[in-house]
């Protein structure tokens, strides 16, 4: 949204046109213009396309914007985010027909919701002039319709549970940032305890998951909004070593091969299954809190809603802040679970697994075979049990940022410090991973988005202390 100031007094201050001018960079422009032109013509089919569309756009009018527009526009951003608010509160979406061409009158609606007309029409201003809803006049009276983006501001759409997720984390703390590190000194977050989101909610000594589970409605919200499947965020076409690992596995046919840490209900390995049938669904254990576990453990043996990629994976409860109970698996696999913690917490649950892992064949460390899952040795006490197992790998599946960061990989950042959480570099990830006795020994990138997968194992050398 480009908000236009015509108040004299706002921009008694600019700069004279020909110096404005003279600030733009012509050349960006130019360039941003070209990847506009490029990708517009298949936009309406291809979701990265839009996406690189309306980062440039978005780019472009930053550029060219007056100045003291520039400011006011991010006021405009923080009155469509309340009147949204204001309007699921009141379960106005809800109550508007849905159906494609229908509209309904603001007389109507306001009787529906029990809000004064006159009131409700001041908010649907501020998202109809912003295209959010779509205001209709006719010759008996003004009218309102539902566009593409209100549609999942209805509460049954996981977006509306992930408006309020951002809206909890963003807007709300963002009230009480400066009194939080008032208080806590002017540094990062250390978590999991004292966090920007916990501290808003009168309860520091508690970390955001323990926050969480204090209410079940909002872990019912929080796993609504977790389920939105983002095409920028790809699953299984990033790590392209996978048939050398398959392969590993094969060779070991007592060991566990896949670890999903922090697998919640299972979905990303079920994509991986669906991907590459020869990960056998009894060489797989899914990880997570005890209450997810069982959740899990349940859907999969009633196979309900899914094609049977989880009949036979193990399900085992884990709290990330203690050892692993899987030992010596092939793969130990993170998916977007560090974003979510400090260093020290990230080092913390690195160390913890790093304990369970095979290290690599060059330390001087003698191990057994791998074991079964459960700690008791190799998995089929015959003659493997005498041959050293590959080394154990831990893949991180998450945004590696690079200096400067897209809005898009800022935001994620910025709202991840409510949590206590952060986004990371490479050189980041590098430190974390040497802070538990890891290394990085390969790091795969997507072309199209700042997704990625780090390989690591222990570092050559630190078997000494994998149990510091």
């Amino acid at each position: 949204m480009v908000l236009c100031i015509e108040d004299e007094n706002i921009l008694h201050d600019a700069p004279e046109t020909d110096e404005l001018a003279q600030q733009l960079d012509l050349n960006r422009l130019r360039l941003l213009a070209d990847e506009i032109s490029r990708h517009v013509d298949v936009a309406a089919s291809d979701e990265l396309a839009r996406v690189k569309t309306a980062t440039a756009a978005l780019e472009l009018a930053g550029i060219v914007r007056p100045l003291g527009d520039t400011i006011m526009s991010w006021f405009g951003q923080i009155s469509i985010v309340s009147a949204v608010k204001l309007f699921q509160h009141w379960g106005v979406f809800d109550a508007m027909p849905d159906e494609k061409g229908d509209s309904i009158s603001y007389s109507e609606l306001a009787g529906r919701v029990d809000v004064d007309e006159s009131l409700l029409l001041r908010v649907s201003w501020m998202l109809t002039s912003t295209h959010v809803l779509h205001h209709i006049t006719t010759t008996t009276g003004d009218r309102v319709a539902h566009t593409p983006t209100s549609l999942q501001l209805r509460s049954a759409h996981p977006m509306a549970s992930m408006f309020q997720v951002m809206y909890n984390n963003i807007v709300e703390v963002s009230t009480i940032l400066p009194s939080y590190f008032d208080t806590y000194g002017r540094q990062e977050p250390l978590g999991p305890s004292r966090v920007p989101v916990t501290f808003y909610a009168g309860r520091p000594e508690l970390g955001y998951f323990d926050l969480l589970h204090q209410d079940p409605e909002r872990v019912v919200l929080f796993a609504r909004a977790m389920n939105i499947k983002l095409r920028r965020s790809p699953i299984t076409e990033i790590y392209n070593d996978m048939s050398r690992l398959l392969q590993q596995a094969a060779k070991e046919p007592g060991r566990i091969a896949w670890v999903d840490v922090g697998g919640g209900n299972g979905n990303t390995l079920r994509i991986f299954r669906r991907e590459y049938p020869e990960l056998k669904a009894e060489k797989c254990v899914i990880q997570d809190l005890p209450e997810v576990v069982e959740a899990g453990k349940r859907a999969a043996e009633l196979d309900v809603g899914i094609d049977g990629e989880l009949r036979g994976v193990s399900w085992v409860p884990l709290d990330f802040h203690l050892e692993s109970p899987v030992k010596g698996a092939l793969v130990y696999y993170l998916r977007h679970i560090f974003r979510d913690y400090s260093d020290p917490v990230a080092i913390q649950i690195l160390r913890n697994i790093r304990r369970s892992m095979v290290p690599p064949a060059t330390t001087t460390t003698t191990t057994t075979a791998a074991g079964n899952g459960n700690g008791n040795g190799n998995g089929n006490g015959n003659k493997d049990s005498h041959r050293r197992p590959a080394p154990s790998r831990v893949l991180i599946s998450e945004q590696v940022i690079e200096t400067p960061l897209s809005v898009y990989s800022a935001l994620v950042d910025f709202t991840m410090l409510a949590i206590g959480g952060k986004e990371r570099t490479v050189d980041q990830f590098g430190a974390i991973a040497a802070g538990a006795g890891l290394a990085i020994t390969g790091i795969y990138r997507d072309k199209d988005t700042p997704n990625a997968v780090l390989e690591l194992q222990v570092a050559i050398g630190d078997d000494d202390n994998v149990n510091t």
